[in-house]
């Protein structure tokens, strides 16, 4: 019989199939913000009133072009799907070669696939997983990337260096981190090994790159606003919209205790777990100086050019190593015994389902098994991972016990996310048992995921509001049937992705707002519509789409009519009905599309109550 530390024929296909599993959890998301890009790659003529589609310095890649030349001759609703299943499998393949590699262990490989199957939050909510929900530059890109850190991790670091900078014209963010952690290394190993092989390396880092680095410094990206109080405006604005990706001296208590996790399992993995590899904590340094330069330099002396690396993203590699390291950790203490096995399938569950708050009981719990030297302190963190575990499962409950306040909220993680722990955590017991027992693993998982595919049950934090998605469709498959490509539409600024199904121009989309740290002069026109939409808080505001959507509810018709003529509207959506001195031109069940006055272009008042 193979034993475990022994590759075996089909294991990459086992975990490519694998993969799919990652997708009744976390099902396919056309409706990325990046979908409208493409669709003006592919057709000039979209969007031409629009602020943030016409945009040119907002993102930089090659990936709108690719895939706006092939949307001219397939459906992007075919297409997408296609390559996203073609990534996620790949990824899944990838993942299980590094983990091969780093560890030799099969068993411990695939429970690193499981673990990275669904997206979860590392830090400053950069997201690491296989199956991300989406076809984006930085998908496209990750499975390049993965496949150039697993190069590197074999030695074939000039390969390595080559792939990960020619992904700068696809993702240059998460390739420059990438490019970042490779030049750690390479300068750290420098002297032990010969000057034409790290010259050839740091060679294949920068040369390919230089062509995108000099077209992103002609068009002003290392730079800042145009003029100093514009800049300091611009900061502002980057701390109202974006502080949790840059500024975590403005992340809350709730941010670091769900981050806490990860840090406590960092520990456990690196007294306990097995020896890591020299190239794997240089990684790891790497990640840490990039985050710390970061804070340095966008909390204490702000530089433009740093804050639009966004380098704290770079934590997406920590998670990764972390969670291959953890799977092996996990899936070595499932073979002492029953209660390790159930304990270890518990701590994996929470890990994969990306429920951080069971994550942090999960870590405190084992440090407390592992530590041997003083008899209180191993008891108070059995008792506080136990019971705080028990809690939070038990906290759908305790919310009908409890009066309602800050206790009952933080204990609730839901009814579904509950359940499907505790699914999962039986699922990953069965396989640990191995034998006839994983049959019964493989229906739980089968059963917890359609669960979680007919609930609706999404990763926490990955998925945005988007509203009754029914609804949405389709007053953005009216407005492309009804109206004209030059058509502007007002649209409820705290949702998104109008313009993905409707092919047309909105006025305002807080997502939108993201895309303010790539381009200053971005950055200050948007937000100067959002000024003009009600809302001028500059401050860190975690409920800024609460209260942009307060205002946007409280507008009368005048209000909207001047934004109308300010920004060339023809068309407004609410989800109150129409307003004085407008008129519906098509309703649905949450939705009123309205025109000003009689020259509007739709079809006519009888069809103010149609619903398809």
């Amino acid at each position: 019989m193979t034993s475990s530390s022994e590759p075996v024929p089909g294991d990459r296909l086992r975990a490519a199939a694998l993969a799919g599993l990652g997708t009744l959890f976390s099902p396919y998301f056309f409706e990325s913000y990046y979908v409208p890009l493409i669709l003006k790659a592919a057709d000039p003529k979209l969007f031409p009133g629009d602020l943030f589609v016409g945009s040119a310095g907002v993102y930089k890649s090659f990936f709108f072009s690719l895939l706006g030349a092939a949307a001219k001759y397939a459906d992007l609703g075919l297409l997408m799907p296609v390559l996203y299943a073609l990534i996620v499998c790949a990824s899944a393949v990838l993942v299980f070669e590094l983990a091969m590699a780093l560890l030799g262990d099969r068993k411990a490989a695939f429970l690193a696939v499981f673990l990275l199957l669904l997206p979860k939050s590392a830090v400053s909510v950069a997201f690491a997983g296989i199956d991300r929900g989406a076809v984006e530059p930085s998908t496209f890109a990750g499975v390049f990337l993965l496949l150039a850190v697993l190069l590197f991790i074999k030695g074939r670091r000039t390969a390595a260096c080559l792939l990960a900078s020619s992904m700068v014209y696809v993702q240059g963010m998460e390739a420059a981190i990438t490019a970042g952690m490779f030049f750690w290394s390479i300068a750290a190993g420098s002297r032990t090994r010969p000057l034409r092989e790290t010259s050839a390396a740091v060679a294949a880092l920068a040369l390919p790159a230089l062509p995108m680095i000099v077209s992103a410094a002609r068009s002003g990206f290392f730079g800042s606003a145009p003029s100093p109080e514009e800049n300091s405006l611009w900061l502002g604005i980057l701390h109202a919209r974006s502080w949790y990706h840059l500024f975590p001296f403005s992340w809350g208590v709730s941010d670091w205790f769900n981050y806490s996790g990860w840090f406590i399992w960092a520990l456990l993995v690196a007294v306990h777990g097995r020896p890591i590899p020299r190239v794997v904590r240089q990684f790891v340094y790497a990640v840490a100086a990039m985050c710390a330069f970061s804070t340095l330099f966008s909390e204490v002396f702000p530089v433009p050019f740093v804050i639009k690396l966004v380098l704290w993203r770079s934590t997406i590699y920590f998670l990764m190593f972390l969670l291959i390291y953890s799977a092996d950790y996990l899936a070595k203490k499932a073979e002492e015994g029953a209660p390790e096995r159930y304990l270890a399938a518990a701590a994996a569950a929470a890990i994969f389902l990306g429920q951080y708050k069971l994550v942090v009981c999960a870590g405190l719990l084992w440090l407390g098994l592992e530590s041997r030297e003083k008899r209180w302190p191993r008891r108070l963190l059995v008792l506080a991972g136990a019971a705080g575990g028990l809690a939070f499962c038990a906290g759908p409950l305790l919310r009908y016990a409890l009066p309602s306040g800050r206790l009952a909220s933080f204990l609730d993680i839901g009814g579904i996310s509950a359940g499907l722990f505790l699914a999962v955590a039986a699922a990953l017991a069965a396989w640990f048992s191995g034998g006839r027992l994983r049959r019964a693993a493989a229906v739980l998982m089968a059963g917890a995921g359609t669960a979680a595919f007919l609930l609706g049950w999404t990763p926490s934090g990955v998925r945005p509001s988007r509203g009754d998605g029914r609804a949405w469709r389709l007053v953005q498959d009216w407005a492309r049937e009804n109206t004209a490509p030059g058509d502007i539409f007002i649209t409820p600024p705290y949702l998104e992705g109008f313009r993905v199904h409707s092919r047309r121009g909105t006025v305002l989309e807080l997502k939108d707002g993201a895309a303010a740290v790539y381009d200053a002069r971005f950055g200050l026109a948007w937000w100067r519509r959002l000024n003009d939409f009600g809302y001028t808080n500059l401050a860190v505001d975690p409920e800024m789409g609460r209260k942009v959507r307060a205002l946007y509810e409280g507008m009368d018709g005048g209000a909207l009519a001047g934004l109308a003529r300010k920004y060339g509207a023809s068309y407004v959506i609410r989800e109150e009905g129409c307003p004085s001195g407008m008129r519906a031109v098509y309703t649905n069940e949450r939705f009123a599309l309205c025109s000003f006055g009689a020259g509007g272009r739709g079809p006519g008042a009888d069809l103010g109550n149609e619903r398809r």
